[in-house]
C-alpha cells in the first residue's frame, strides 16, 4: 500500500514538473514574440526615410578574429586534447599557425622573447606569463606539456614551414 502511494507521488511530482516546464516555454516564446514587435528605429529619426536613419556602425573584423573569438579566444582551442590533423588547419594562414603552436606554451605560462606575440597573449583573457622564455625551454616544457600539445607543436611547425618554407617572421 505504501509502496503504491510512493509511486504515485513520484508519478504526481514528475507530471508537475512536466507541466512546469511547458509553462515556463509558453512564457519564453511570449516574449520572442514581444521582442520582435519591438521598433527598433532610433528615437528621433521615426520620421525620417530609411536610408537617412543612422545605423549603427558594423566594425568589421579579421576572419581569424572572429575564428579566435567563436572558440573561447584560442586560435585551436583543442591543441592540448586532440592530435590535429590538415582539415583542422588548412584554412591558417602562416602567422595563425606559428601563433597556434606559439599558444600551446603560452596556455603553460610561457613569456616571449617577440614583442609581437607577448603583446598577442597579454591581450588574451586567459593568459598568464611565469616563465621566462629560456626558463621555459630548459626545465619545464618537456613536463608540462602532454603528448598531444608536443606532438601538435611540431605539426603546427611542419606546416608552417611547408606553407613558407622561412616560416612567419615575427618581430625580434
Amino acid at each position: 500500500m505504501l509502496c503504491g502511494i510512493f509511486i504515485a507521488v513520484i508519478i504526481g511530482g514528475i507530471a508537475g514538473l512536466m507541466l512546469w516546464d511547458h509553462m515556463q516555454q509558453g512564457k519564453k516564446e511570449e516574449n520572442v514574440k514581444a521582442e520582435e514587435t519591438v521598433d527598433s528605429t532610433p528615437k528621433g529619426q521615426e520620421d525620417k526615410p530609411e536610408e537617412e536613419q543612422t545605423k549603427p556602425q558594423e566594425q568589421s573584423k579579421p576572419v581569424a578574429e572572429e575564428k579566435i573569438e567563436e572558440k573561447t579566444d584560442y586560435i585551436i582551442p583543442e591543441s592540448a586534447s586532440k592530435l590535429l590533423a590538415v582539415a583542422d588547419i588548412q584554412n591558417l594562414s602562416v602567422k595563425e599557425l606559428n601563433y597556434a603552436r606559439n599558444e600551446i606554451y603560452a596556455r603553460r605560462g610561457r613569456r616571449f622573447k617577440s614583442q609581437e606575440l607577448q603583446n598577442y597573449f597579454d591581450a588574451k583573457s586567459w593568459y598568464h606569463g611565469i616563465y621566462d622564455p629560456e626558463e621555459f625551454d630548459e626545465m619545464y616544457s618537456d613536463s608540462m606539456l602532454n603528448e598531444y600539445e608536443k606532438k601538435n607543436a611540431d605539426f603546427l611547425r611542419e606546416q608552417e614551414l611547408e606553407k613558407d618554407p622561412e616560416g612567419y617572421q615575427l618581430d625580434e
